[in-house]
């Protein structure tokens, strides 16, 4: 699971660097492609990362775990908008774990239903000041909301979560 695509799209630079582009298939405007552009360098702690709107692609640049990273983003939020993936009931949030920490995790918890993208950065806003985790980012056409951290910031963050969504 944690491995990077050996698609004909992924391409090793160096060692361990890898290029990769990804064709998304549901992120049909700017701004979605945009912000799946972004959680990728925020949250996975990517630099080189662009996005080409006419191929709805983003290429990166990277070591081969962050590729794989990317992947497994691009896989969990590159999804179809019509219905809005609501919080997955009751199972365990996706859950992607790098291997230089065990403690290093990235979670994609779907806040759901027909919440503004206001709302999503007042959960964002309220996770971030209690769990202290600084990365992480909203996708706001599934209403996700993407953190990394330890277990014990994601555990925080999943009960501000719960709490603010059952309001």
């Amino acid at each position: 699971a944690n491995v990077a695509d050996t698609s004909p799209h992924e391409y090793k630079v160096a060692d361990d660097d890898v290029a990769r582009v990804f064709y998304l298939t549901h992120a049909h405007t700017v701004q979605q492609l945009q912000e799946i552009g972004v959680i990728i360098r925020s949250v996975g702690d990517v630099s080189w990362v662009n996005s080409c709107s006419e191929l709805h692609a983003i290429v990166m640049r990277n070591k081969a775990e962050r590729v794989a990273l990317a992947a497994w983003l691009v896989n969990e939020l590159d999804r179809p908008v019509r219905g809005r993936t609501a919080k997955r009931g009751g199972t365990v949030p996706p859950e992607f774990q790098l291997s230089d920490d065990p403690q290093n995790l990235v979670r994609v918890y779907y806040l759901g239903g027909s919440q503004s993208a206001e709302d999503y950065q007042k959960v964002a806003t309220r996770v971030r000041s209690a769990a202290r985790t600084y990365r992480m980012y909203v996708y706001t056409a599934l209403g996700a909301l993407v953190v990394r951290g330890s277990a014990g910031q994601l555990a925080t963050a999943e009960k501000v979560i719960g709490e603010m969504t059952a309001q």
